[in-house]
């Protein structure tokens, strides 16, 4: 299945909607000095998005998540780069990852940051942990991300945001 400009190739019209629907279509765009990612997390999504982030750009990210890897590399990028961070409505899962990696984090009047373990086991939680702590996710924030079940979700308050530095 190939996804071109929008329309999945080789699938009747009304499946290839519902499978955007249920999948999440990604969109990764850049104006000015700000690169935006909305949507699923994805190797395609880390592509384009390492083609158009330059050195102090500003990441705003809107995604309930994605895949742990490209999420990852996309942190490694946001560090390299020295960008900065902002979620403007939310940023969940594998976007938390992404977003930790920024110089500068802060998030819109209706912004919410959601971690969870991943489903690929301790091995990648403990991955995941690491790096965000590299990049200052304070302890705590790593803990309650290790704890909580992927299958679930925990908003951050505004005290642990507060503690993580992340301004609004």
């Amino acid at each position: 299945m190939k996804l071109f400009r929008g329309i999945i190739v080789g699938l009747p019209v009304s499946l290839a909607l519902w499978v955007l629907l249920v999948t999440g279509c990604t969109y990764v765009t850049r104006d000015s000095a700000t690169v935006r990612v909305t949507g699923f997390i994805d190797r395609d999504s880390y592509a384009e998005f390492s083609r158009l982030i330059d050195d102090h750009t500003l990441v705003v990210l809107d995604s309930d998540g994605g895949l742990v890897a490209p999420a990852a590399r996309m942190a490694g990028l946001i560090s390299t780069r020295r960008a900065d961070t902002r979620t403007e409505s939310r940023c969940a899962s594998a976007c938390a990852l992404a977003f930790s990696a920024g110089t500068h984090r802060s998030i819109g009047r209706d912004g919410r940051i959601g971690v969870h373990r991943s489903d690929a086991g301790p091995v990648v939680d403990q991955a995941m942990g690491d790096l965000m702590s590299s990049f200052g996710t304070p302890k705590s924030i790593v803990q309650t991300m290790l704890a909580t079940p992927n299958h679930s979700i925990h908003w951050l308050s505004k005290e642990e945001l507060r503690q993580w530095g992340v301004s609004k």
